[in-house]
């Protein structure tokens, strides 16, 4: 599956992460440079800041991934309708987490303005092709069943 499906990476001005995959999903820029670029049309999109930060996919980073193979990046709302406006096949994928409220609240606790922007965005119409509940228990019936229902999802296109 690896020679059929390839991650598209997102640009981003967020500070990395020291996780150390960071690099493997993401392009680090700076504010001035991102603004440059979007000011020179070269991103698909360029939805709200998130968090404070923006982010969005390169034009020329789809063209590349998707010459020669299946592409699988994240994307808001935003970044899911001006990809189709552009002519690509998309099939979305929604993953919701379910069932851990003091997580959801926690979250939006920790990134404010968040829950709005969210809510915003789901007015956006959407068809998804799928949508894998997560409910982020370790073990078989959670994340690793969500995990699992996502690679077969990939599997059936490539």
């Amino acid at each position: 599956m690896k020679d059929k499906v390839a991650i598209i990476k997102s640009t981003t001005t967020r500070p990395m992460r020291n996780d150390g995959k960071d690099h493997l999903e993401y392009t680090f820029i700076t504010e001035e440079e991102f603004l440059m670029r979007k000011e020179g049309k070269k991103f698909v999109e360029c939805p709200p800041r998130h968090g404070g930060n923006l982010y969005s996919l390169e034009k020329k980073t789809v063209s590349d991934v998707l010459e020669r193979t299946h592409g699988i990046c994240v994307l808001s709302e935003y970044g899911i309708r001006d990809l189709k406006g552009l002519g690509y096949l998309v099939r979305p994928i929604k993953i919701t987490s379910v069932g851990n409220e003091k997580m959801r609240r926690d979250f939006y606790a920790n990134h404010p303005g968040r829950e709005e922007a969210d809510l915003e965005r789901s007015e956006i119409p959407i068809y998804y092709s799928r949508e894998i509940k997560n409910n982020f228990i370790e073990g078989e019936g959670g994340f690793m069943k969500a995990a699992n229902e996502l690679a077969d999802f990939i599997r059936h296109f490539s």
